[in-house]
This record gives structure tokens, C-alpha cells and sequence, in this order.
């Protein structure tokens, strides 16, 4: 076909085009049905969700009244809201004294010797913090029970324990007594602090030091915040539970949210989003079996800790881990919540 007899074809399409929709006074305008008025309707954008400031958690490696001192008016003068995280190790007994063996450091200290660490670092954030600011700090422990072994957390093993939880709780409530007496509930909070590990207990035990904490102070109830990690749950990619021990999902869900005032704080660490799925999906698993789902305080990472030491695949910065909780939660109606606190832990003293 020619070139002119293209243009010919063109130029008759595009008259008969005209004739049918733009002549006003042609029988098929008449005739047809008049367009509807549209409305034209201003976009609305949302404000993206923005992480909230971490604060910066600490595995406490030192009694040194100073540097603790320091490092609470530090956080005070940098982040002063939120949750923070102070973790004394293992739960350890000695001569009838209950206690923690400090992480990476050999020997005892004795839950008053802690309670004198929270002190000073409290002290430090009260002096250098703003007059508006607030922080909520865990004194925390571990589950860990494994002694000797290739799958040991800790060679010396551990006292997980009923009597242990009670006496943990007796210290968080003597510290509280401190804050009240000093006059600094105004800028802080104190509460209890478990990084409880599936691989590092039996679910026997790890329910025992909670029942443990929660009966010491029956009508002074303490929050107490699990920033240990959901190992072995199932996730999106693999709905297939593989619990060590003796878990159950049940048990997770009662170390973590079903005891009384227990609240996640859970560990976000693999960039690859399957801690966040794991915590999600027994949420759901709460709102099925329990009727409502799990309230989280917040995401737990440890980007500071793996730039120090270094590690890879969990090492989310606080703003991925934050964010990869709050996506999936928010993507499900049933587990749809705020996700208020955001903390990273570091060694740093």
C-alpha cells in the first residue's frame, strides 16, 4: 500500500471521528446520553510512618560507679525517651545470693550490686536529661541454663528459677522504692527485663522465673519485657514449627504477653525480615487460641553490637528492624497496632 492511499485512510478515519464526537449538531450527538458530571477529587497523601528514635541499650560490662554515671547522663543528654535496656547476663545463685555473672566478664555480682549499677545510671540520666523527658529502663537477665556443652550459652550454666524471678523482682521493686523516694518517677520508669532464648532453657524453667517475678509483689506489678528472640517459631517462607526442648507455642505466648504485665520487646536482627514474621505469625497464633492479639512495646536490634564486634545477616539497624515489625503487623487487621519504642543494643561502656 502506497503512501497517499495511507494518508487518505487516515484523513476519513479522522473525519468520521470528528463528525461522531465533535459536531454538536450531528443526530448521533443529539441523540445520545449526556456524560455524567465527574468531580474532581484533591489527592490526599499520608505522612510516611517514620521510626521513632532508638535509644541505645547497653550489655552492661562494668560497676564502675562513674562510668555508669556517664552513660546514663550521656542517653539523657542524646535520646532521653523511650525504653532502655540494661542487661547484667546470667542468671547465676552464689552462698545463697542471687544474681547475674556479667556478660563476657568471669564472676558473680549479687542483685544488690546491680540495683546500686541502676542506681548510678539513673542518677546520671535524672542530672543531664531535659525536664520533659522520660525513659522507661529494664533491668535485665537472660534464661540462660545450659551449662557445659557444644550448645552452651554460657559454660558456668545458670539458675533459672522460680526463686531467682522472685528475687530479680525484689530488686526492680527496690530500685522503684529508690525513685520514688528521690523524687525522679517524673523522668523515669523502672521495670524488668528477660532476654529469654528458646535454646537456652526448658520452657519449664523459663515459666518458672516469670511465675517467679510476678509473685514477689503481688500488688505492685511490674512490666517485665521479653527482648529475647522467637528461635525455632515458624515464619512466612516456612509455617513449620521446630521448637527446641520442650516449647510449645503456648509457652511463648505466656513468657511474653499471656503472664500478667509481660509485654514483647523482641530481637529484629536478620535483615532478612524472618524475626519479624516469626513474632507476627504468634500474634495471630494469640488472637486465634487466646481471642486478642499481642501488644508490642517495640523492636530490639543490634546494629551498634555487630559494628563492634561484628556479624552478619542480623544486623538490621534500628530503623529496618522497627520497620520490618511494623510492616507485617499493620499488613493483618488482626495484629494491627502502634509500634511506640525502638532500641539497639551496644557493648560500648
Amino acid at each position: 500500500m502506497n503512501r497517499s492511499l495511507i494518508v487518505t485512510i487516515l484523513v476519513f478515519f479522522i473525519a468520521l471521528a470528528g463528525a461522531l464526537f465533535v459536531q454538536p449538531n450531528s443526530t448521533f450527538a443529539q441523540s445520545a446520553t449526556p456524560t455524567p458530571y465527574r468531580y474532581y477529587l484533591p489527592i490526599v497523601l499520608r505522612d510516611p510512618i517514620v521510626p521513632p528514635s532508638a535509644t541505645t541499650s547497653r550489655y552492661i560490662q562494668t560497676l564502675d560507679p562513674t562510668k555508669l554515671y556517664n552513660q546514663g547522663c550521656a542517653h539523657g543528654t542524646s535520646n532521653p525517651t523511650g525504653i532502655v535496656v540494661l542487661d547484667f547476663g546470667g542468671p547465676r545463685t552464689q552462698n545463697g545470693m542471687y544474681g547475674t555473672k556479667l556478660v563476657g566478664i568471669s564472676g558473680f555480682i549479687s542483685t544488690t550490686q546491680i540495683a546500686d549499677a541502676v542506681k548510678w545510671w539513673l542518677q546520671g540520666f535524672w542530672n543531664c536529661a531535659p525536664s520533659n523527658a522520660h525513659i522507661t529502663v529494664g533491668i535485665g537477665t537472660n534464661n540462660c541454663a545450659i551449662g557445659p556443652g557444644p550448645n552452651a550459652c554460657d559454660p558456668g550454666g545458670g539458675n533459672v528459677s522460680f526463686e531467682h524471678g522472685q528475687a530479680w523482682a525484689q530488686m526492680v521493686k527496690s530500685v522503684n522504692d529508690w525513685i520514688i523516694t528521690s523524687t525522679y518517677a517524673s523522668k523515669l520508669t523502672i521495670a524488668g527485663a528477660n532476654d529469654i532464648e528458646l535454646h537456652w532453657s526448658s520452657a519449664q524453667e523459663a515459666r518458672a522465673w516469670v511465675d517467679g517475678f510476678f509473685s514477689n509483689a503481688p500488688n505492685e506489678i511490674f512490666a517485665l519485657y521479653n527482648f529475647g528472640a522467637c528461635d525455632g517459631c515458624e515464619y512466612l517462607a516456612s509455617q513449620n514449627w521446630v521448637l527446641p526442648y520442650d516449647w510449645k507455642k503456648e509457652d511463648v505466648w505466656y513468657v511474653s504477653w499471656g503472664a500478667q504485665t509481660s509485654y514483647p520487646l523482641p530481637e529484629i536482627y536478620l535483615t532478612s525480615g524472618v524475626n519479624a514474621s516469626q513474632w507476627y505469625l504468634l500474634s495471630v497464633w494469640s488472637y486465634v487460641n487466646h481471642g486478642s492479639s499481642m501488644n508490642f512495646s517495640g523492636s530490639f536490634t543490634q546494629w551498634q553490637a555487630c559494628q563492634e564486634r561484628g556479624c552478619t545477616v542480623t544486623d538490621n539497624t534500628p530503623e529496618q528492624g522497627w520497620t520490618q515489625l511494623y510492616d507485617v503487623l499493620n499488613s493483618d487487621a488482626r495484629t494491627a497496632q502502634p509500634l511506640n519504642w525502638a532500641t539497639d543494643i551496644t557493648w560500648q561502656q
